[in-house]
């Protein structure tokens, strides 16, 4: 790991999930496409290039940090309310005009300190206080920050909510049977393999890696966030965490949880059980997905999830 003070970081890709979330104009259930797009002249792709998988929620876009994605959301919602809820958590990021698209690949750099205070923002139910790096001098403890909500309590849970799957069944995957608790992270990798990253927590202790070089030289083929950044800090975790007493992330008012078709996004067919989801009040789906046999329409799928009706 270098001693650069600052790294490259793609997204924040929380901060555009949130700023979805809080618009209420996505949800974790909605669908996007994720396919090919040129935005003046600049056509990104996935990590696995010229690799799409047509619709997906959001949740597993998250989860399987699709690219395309991330800078559709970015496109639809403004680079502006994305910049204001990152700053909100604690990130100093560059201001809106020297920001683009490519903001949610990798352009911005912030600090690993940088990265787990804003990380904790979302942990803390959307609460932020400053970087507190001294507790006490001797026997004389150091005042904590004082905490002041930032962004609102129901939207955190549900950025955490995504946040978790990255571990349950994402990139991070391979963490979940090594640590057997509730915990929520996000890999990150910069172009050309030059910053991995990944910044997880628990209900009770939350912690950031980055691994890269002071003079930005590339880590090496396939040194992902995944791969350079999530083991190491699966080890500390686990030894941190040996003597803590399992507990899960609280649910704030406000979250409604529903049952919806994996495939649509949709509530399930009827006759079908579907899976759980959790939802800002007021934004859960109302339609149904097609029962089996019966065809599906692409528009109720998409522009269903994308509004959330």
């Amino acid at each position: 790991m270098g001693s650069r003070s600052k790294g490259s970081v793609r997204a924040p890709p929380r901060a555009i999930y949130a700023a979805a979330i809080d618009s209420k104009r996505y949800t974790a259930a909605s669908m996007v496409n994720d396919s090919p797009e040129v935005f003046k002249l600049w056509k990104p792709q996935n990590h696995e290039k010229n690799k799409f998988r047509g619709p997906v929620r959001l949740r597993v876009a998250l989860a399987d940090s699709i690219n395309t994605v991330s800078i559709k959301l970015l496109s639809d919602i403004g680079v502006l309310p994305v910049r204001e809820l990152a700053v909100a958590a604690g990130l100093d990021l560059p201001p809106p005009e020297k920001l683009d698209l490519s903001l949610a690949l990798g352009t911005a750099t912030v600090t690993p300190i940088e990265m787990a205070n804003a990380y904790a923002t979302f942990a803390s139910g959307g609460t932020y206080g400053d970087t507190r790096l001294v507790t006490a001098f001797g026997n004389e403890p150091v005042p904590a920050p004082e905490l002041r909500q930032v962004i609102k309590a129901e939207t955190a849970y549900i950025v955490v909510s995504l946040l978790r799957s990255v571990v349950e069944a994402g990139t991070a995957r391979s963490a979940a049977p090594k640590l057997k608790r509730p915990a929520a992270g996000k890999t990150g990798t910069t172009d050309e393999d030059r910053d991995a990253w990944f910044v997880g927590f628990t209900p009770e202790l939350l912690a950031a890696v980055w691994v890269g070089f002071d003079e930005r030289r590339v880590l090496g083929r396939g040194e992902e966030g995944a791969r350079a950044a999530l083991p190491l800090w699966v080890d500390f975790m686990t030894k941190a965490l040996a003597t803590t007493t399992i507990s899960d992330f609280a649910q704030p008012a406000g979250i409604v949880v529903a049952r919806i078709d994996p495939a649509t996004g949709l509530l399930p067919a009827p006759g079908s059980d579907g899976i759980e989801e959790v939802f800002l009040d007021g934004t859960a789906p109302t339609d149904n997905a097609a029962a089996p046999g019966e065809e599906a329409n692409p528009d109720q799928m998409l522009l269903g999830g994308h509004d959330g009706q």
